[in-house]
């Protein structure tokens, strides 16, 4: 199964329901399809490199849409968010995170990564909401430091008001997933 959602004109993204929860050869055939459908190119063509960080991108002889993308699974679902540039602004990043709702212990790991004030925020939360104002943050935080292609415990204790200032996030759930996209448009 397989759904598109459009957030803005030049901001895509597709979800997946995966064949088992361990399913890299399923993604890599949607991602490299999707991506060579978008450019016009044989998906077995594309080249993929990645930055000294370790996210991947197109190798920009290919990429002439100076497309971004980012992929994220959780369990059975996946989610790919694809960024295509306006004309007006030839650069753009883009981060995405998808979590399945499940039990945590959000006040120990918000403690750990989260910002003063949003542990506060969580700890006066009643309990029954906790866990879905926890997944809102820790996704909004993962989008963010996704796209900015950082590892993950770089930046989550950034508060989220800091955040958006420069960048533009969306989030929500769905069938029980919490997700979050994170867009940066970079100077040319």
């Amino acid at each position: 199964m397989k759904s598109i959602k459009i957030l803005q004109k030049e901001i895509f993204l597709h979800t997946f329901s995966l064949p088992c929860e361990n399913s890299r050869a399923f993604l890599d055939v949607q991602v490299r399809q999707i991506l060579g459908d978008i450019l016009k190119l044989p998906p077995h063509s594309l080249e993929f490199l990645s930055t000294p960080q370790g996210k991947p991108y197109l190798n920009p002889t290919q990429n002439k849409l100076n497309l971004a993308f980012n992929l994220s699974h959780s369990k059975e679902k996946a989610l790919l968010g694809i960024a295509i540039p306006k004309s007006s602004n030839p650069s753009i990043q883009i981060g995405v995170d998808i979590q399945k709702k499940r039990p945590v212990d959000a006040l120990k790991i918000a403690g750990r990564f989260f910002h003063s004030e949003e542990y506060r925020h969580l700890l006066s939360t009643p309990y029954d909401l906790r866990e879905a104002l926890f997944f809102e943050y820790w996704t909004q935080k993962e989008a963010y430091v996704k796209c900015l292609g950082e590892k993950l415990g770089s930046r989550l204790k950034l508060p989220l008001k800091e955040v958006l200032k420069d960048f533009k996030l969306w989030h929500g759930l769905e069938d029980d997933f919490f997700y979050a996209v994170a867009i940066k448009n970079r100077p040319a």
